[in-house]
């Protein structure tokens, strides 16, 4: 009896101190034994790649300490996997009608003129669930791959929807300098290092960002590989007024990084062949369509805190962030007015049968500050500017404007609380413009 006694005390211990080992590797000044290294410790994985740094989602990867947080091994394999995500509810109040009332502020679908018809919502659209994998090979080099997913595919009342975000392989060669990339990712035109931190997914009007096939080749180089340089063939799309956009040849993304100490600095340049015909297909026509980007981040000096706690709040140190970008034909890779009603492109003339490029501008500056340890703030202010052609509707979109505030608190670890207050306007070609405000309360836990 005594024999079986201890023999279910041992079966019912076992698992509860497996939950309590730590994930990381033993920490202690004694040597692991090889048959413990194989049973308990995961797949020996490399260090997160520049790369992959700085191609993912922040908003994916808030809630992580490190690469090595949460990954465990396929038994018999160099492969690792990894399982993430959050739920996210987003409580709005829009004070008037944003045009979307959903978790994304977006000043481009604002009525002109201001509806002032108030709405609440309860959205939980943007919960996003994300796998991972990684396989190290001492051959080819390590090969990840990402799936992200949330539940904003159908934008109408009532419905939510599943809607795959990304999914991309990405392989680092054995000479860990170079990469590549290939499958549905945030472009390469866009800067994920001076993304807000926000409960409003969207980001501001001004910002460059869409997602989509591609296929990209990073090297890095510099005397600590901190010059990273990225050249991309991307999904090509017109998004066209008063035609109907083709495809033709790929856009074509290049892209510079520059990763220091005090922060980054980000140029990206954009070509693409814009091609569109009349809506009975009579005619078509093609023009050029090109974009320039500057963007980055800096580390406010004497602005980082004392009383920083061992979770994965990082460095806590104010920083400033901005993109400034414009170019001709580039509105779909442009967030507001890529989410315009009407495309922003370019307009086709159905009288000439030519098609005509809209230039565009825009900028944004955010300011994150930290009140204490657990409590910060984000500040942004964005506008972008269309350059309207006089066969356009006085109704067309020539100009958006975009500010935010919040108070974020997080009580502890994977878990944000929020009080965000959003204003935007619209105005159009004609000088008639409609403003909106929101006020939202966030709660998003991550896992």
């Amino acid at each position: 009896m005594k024999r079986i006694l201890a023999l279910l005390l041992l079966l019912t211990a076992g698992p509860v101190l497996a939950q309590q080992a730590p994930a990381i590797p033993n920490e202690t000044n004694e040597p692991a034994s090889p048959a413990e290294s194989a049973e308990q410790k995961p797949t020996q994985q490399p260090e997160e790649s520049v790369f992959e740094k700085l191609a993912a989602d922040p908003n994916n990867r808030r809630h992580r300490r490190a690469a090595g947080d949460g990954w465990f091994s396929i038994p018999n394999t160099n492969t690792d996997l990894r399982f993430g995500g959050f739920v996210q509810l987003n409580v709005i109040h829009d004070f008037e009608d944003t045009g979307y009332p959903f978790g994304d502020f977006i000043p481009a679908q604002i009525p002109v003129p201001t509806d002032d018809t108030p709405n609440t919502e309860f959205d939980v659209r943007t919960s996003r669930f994300t796998f991972e994998s990684r396989s190290l090979t001492e051959e080819a080099g390590s090969i990840s791959t990402m799936i992200s997913m949330d539940f904003a595919g159908d934008p109408t009342e009532g419905s939510i929807q599943p809607r795959l975000r990304q999914a991309y392989v990405t392989w680092v060669g054995p000479w860990s300098n170079i990469s590549f990339t290939a499958g549905q990712a945030w472009t390469t035109y866009l800067d994920l290092g001076v993304w807000p931190e926000l409960f409003d997914l969207e980001g501001p009007n001004a910002m460059t960002g869409t997602r989509q096939g591609l296929v990209r080749g990073s090297y890095a180089f510099g005397k600590d590989q901190n010059l990273i340089f990225d050249v991309a063939l991307e999904q090509p799309e017109t998004a066209v007024a008063n035609g109907n956009g083709l495809k033709d040849l790929p856009d074509l993304v290049t892209r510079l990084n520059w990763q220091k100490d005090w922060g980054h600095l980000q140029a990206a340049a954009l070509g693409r062949q814009l091609v569109a015909e009349s809506t009975a297909g009579t005619g078509r026509d093609s023009a050029f369509g090109w974009g320039l980007s500057f963007s980055g981040n800096w580390l406010v000096p004497g602005t980082k805190r004392k009383d920083a706690s061992s979770d994965d709040l990082g460095a806590r140190q104010d920083n400033i962030r901005f993109q400034i970008q414009g170019g001709s034909g580039t509105g779909r890779y442009v967030f507001d007015p890529g989410a315009a009603p009407t495309p922003q492109d370019a307009v086709y003339d159905d009288a000439t049968a030519t098609l005509t490029p809209l230039d565009e501008f825009g900028a944004f500056v955010a300011y994150h500050h930290w009140w204490s340890d657990r409590w910060r703030s984000e500040f942004v202010y964005g506008w972008v500017k269309m350059d309207n052609l006089t066969i356009q509707p006085s109704t067309a979109l020539e100009s958006t404007t975009y500010a935010v505030a919040n108070l974020l608190y997080r009580p502890f670890r994977r878990m944000d609380l929020g009080l965000e207050y959003y204003w935007g306007e619209r105005t159009n070609k004609d000088g008639q413009s409609g403003h909106a405000n929101r006020l939202l309360i966030g709660v998003n836990f991550g896992f």
